[in-house]
Order: C-alpha cells, then sequence, then structure tokens
C-alpha cells in the first residue's frame, strides 16, 4: 500500500487540487461556488482544457455540492469535476446533440426539428379511428347504384365530409409527447 500511494504522489502535478464547494450561482458555461467564506467565481462547467464544439455540460442545481478541480496554485483555472445534483445535462458530439432540462422536465434531440415524440398506443387508436370512418364510408358507397346520387346524404355528411366532420389536427394532439423533441 505505501508503493502505491508514493506512486500516486509521484504522478501528482504540483498544484492540483481538489475541493468540496456549494454552488451559488450559474452564469453560461461557468458557476460560483462557496468553499467556506471564500467565494469563487468563473469556475468552467466543463471540466476539460480543450475548448472543442463536441462537449458534455452537466450543470449542477444552485445549493448543491460539487467537487471542483484545481490545476495550478493560484485557483485561476478551476473546474467542476463532479456533480452530485443535476438540473441540466448537454451532450454534443458532431451532428448529434441531446439537452435534457430538469427544471421544465423537456428533453430536445438535435434542436427538436421533427416535433414531440410519437406516443404509441394513442397513434394506434387514432389511425383505428380514422379506419372505422373510412370503412363507414366505403360502406356507404357500396350502397349507392351506378349512376346514382347518394341516397342519403345527411349519413354520409355527417361521418366523411370532412366540413361537417373534420379530422382536425387537435385529434392528434395527445399522440405526440412535446416534452420529447427529436
Amino acid at each position: 500500500m505505501a508503493k502505491f500511494v508514493e506512486a500516486f504522489r509521484s504522478l501528482k502535478k504540483k498544484g492540483d487540487c481538489f475541493f468540496y464547494a456549494t454552488v451559488t450561482e450559474i452564469t453560461g458555461n461557468t458557476c460560483s461556488a462557496k468553499l467556506g467564506d471564500l467565494e469563487l467565481t468563473d469556475i468552467k462547467l466543463k471540466a476539460t482544457t480543450r475548448d472543442d464544439e463536441d462537449k458534455l455540460i452537466l450543470t449542477p442545481k444552485v445549493g448543491s455540492s460539487v467537487i471542483l478541480g484545481c490545476n495550478d496554485e493560484d485557483l485561476r483555472d478551476v473546474m467542476i469535476i463532479k456533480v452530485d445534483d443535476p438540473e441540466k445535462i448537454f451532450y454534443k458530439h458532431k451532428d448529434i446533440t441531446i439537452d435534457i432540462d430538469g427544471t421544465t422536465g423537456k428533453i430536445v434531440i438535435n434542436n427538436g426539428d421533427n416535433g414531440g415524440l410519437t406516443i404509441t398506443p394513442e397513434l394506434k387508436d387514432q389511425l383505428a379511428k380514422m379506419t372505422k370512418r373510412l370503412d363507414t364510408a366505403l360502406d356507404l358507397l357500396k350502397q349507392v347504384p351506378t349512376g346514382a346520387l347518394h341516397p342519403n346524404q345527411a349519413a354520409w355528411e355527417a361521418i366523411y365530409n370532412p366540413l361537417v366532420n373534420p379530422l382536425e389536427k387537435e385529434d392528434f394532439g395527445d399522440i405526440e409527447n412535446k416534452d420529447i423533441k427529436h
């Protein structure tokens, strides 16, 4: 065990440090946190030295505990390395983005351009209702003699005519989960 501790100490750079703090404010991709009576600002939410576009950012809740890391003695390059209570999670890799917001309960995948995630059981119910209406309309059409006008115009209007009985867009509102957009 002593050899392990000695090896670990030799790998550690001078000035590296880790400490617990409490988040006091979130500002963009940085935060402020209290370490005892000391208030640290401009703490990076992304624990990396690279500043490329691909990233994973865990935004902690204000008031939650985090572990901060620092690789210089002057506490100029402080970053969060562990979040106990994330409020938001953002992931980007090449063309893929996933944004999870715990405050709103919404999940947005690739900017949400495709609308809400389809709720399969509700979609099946809506399709079954449409199929039943179309089957009824076809049955009425089969009763009409060739070349004749429809004998029961009122029944036809009630079942088929979109001006009288429209299949409105609102009928499909319950098949989409607007909290998950893809």
